[in-house]
């Protein structure tokens, strides 16, 4: 069986770690001593690549990606909702691609970014300049194959809009932007990996789930192991929270 790779290029919040306007302000132990960038992963099989979003910090993720890996697939993009930290790098992408580039997501997100960045879908005049898109629309509940990686998609309430929960291979489920996983799929039970959102310990904000929220849905879904990501300055950089694994940037592990 092939084995599948999943890397962490980031693990926090939109405005990233250390927080500008917690420095601004006299900074934090946290923003003092961790450096986590917008939430993103690659999923490497075989000759297959998947990202999965695509954020402010792209540039620098993918830089350090290829000086650890060197590895010049350049993948297939995934995009969860159209939130700066999802969307914000896609430039930087296609700019490092040549030709047309598959691009999934919501019909919901691929009208905002077409919306407000038509000549990403435009065939450039000049093929070596720049890569283009071609969307693939992924409906609720919608399997599709990317190279040699199955992706069910759900959809997730995350505050006022709705993102993208992918189960990756039907072994991890990826849950990276939400507040609210009701009503849950059947896909979402006995997993062998949840990765979620858990951006605080105890305060809620808007459009995240914080550790509370992340313990009850950890005993209502069962996983084999929990693994926590998007994380604000305030959960600091421990291996283990409450028995949950925390992610940081350029984790990885494998899974087949």
């Amino acid at each position: 069986v092939l084995m599948a790779e999943l890397i962490f290029l980031g693990t926090g919040p939109s405005s990233g770690i250390p927080s500008l306007k917690c420095r601004l302000a006299g900074s934090c132990k946290v923003c003092d001593t961790t450096t986590r960038t917008n939430v993103s992963i690659i999923i490497n099989k075989g000759v297959s690549s998947i990202l999965v979003d695509c954020g402010k910090h792209f540039y620098t993720q993918y830089n350090r990606y290829l000086s650890t890996y060197g590895n010049t697939i350049i993948p297939e993009l995934l995009i969860t909702h159209p939130h700066a930290d999802a969307i914000g790098g896609i430039d930087t992408y296609l700019m490092m691609c040549t030709g047309k580039k598959n691009v999934y997501s919501s019909k919901f997100t691929l009208d905002f970014i077409r919306k407000t960045n038509e000549y990403y879908f435009v065939k450039p005049g000049d093929p070596e300049h720049r890569g283009y898109f071609h969307p693939n629309v992924l409906a609720h509940g919608q399997i599709t194959q990317i190279g040699g990686i199955k992706v069910h998609a759900f959809e997730v309430d995350h505050g006022g809009i709705k993102s993208l929960a992918f189960l990756i291979d039907d072994k991890v489920l990826y849950i990276s932007d939400t507040s609210d996983l009701h009503p849950i799929p059947e896909e979402f039970y006995h997993r062998d990996v949840l990765i979620i959102d858990c951006l605080t310990i105890d305060q809620h904000v808007r459009g995240h789930l914080n550790l509370q929220d992340v313990k009850r849905y950890a005993s209502i879904l069962q996983p084999g192991r929990v693994i926590l990501t998007g994380l604000s300055h305030r959960i600091e950089q421990v291996d283990f929270l409450d028995g949950f694994r925390v992610a940081y940037d350029g984790m990885r592990f494998e899974f087949n």
